[in-house]
């Protein structure tokens, strides 16, 4: 399994969007900032990514390879269309 999806579920805040979002923020500002690579459809804010977000503290600190990120990416996106789906977004 993957080391950053066992820090989503235990950081999981009672809101499943919330944590979704939260955490897929944060790997498109570390893909865009710490590898360079480009996320389709993610503009990073003018001011750069959110360092003081603990998800993105994290990431810096592990060393998350591209791989691994861009996989999580992906699960989180299912994620996220299965609540916006259930109505769950907002």
């Amino acid at each position: 399994m993957s080391e950053i999806l066992d820090m989503v579920r235990l950081s999981y805040s009672g809101d499943a969007f919330d944590t979704v979002q939260g955490w897929r923020f944060a790997l498109c500002d570390y893909l865009t900032s710490e590898m360079g690579e480009h996320v389709p459809d993610f503009r990073q804010s003018p001011m750069g990514p959110d360092e003081d977000a603990y998800e993105y503290e994290y990431l810096i600190e592990m060393q998350a390879s591209a791989e691994e990120c861009q996989r999580v990416l992906k699960i989180l996106d299912r994620a996220r269309e299965i609540l916006r789906v259930e109505g769950l977004d907002y």
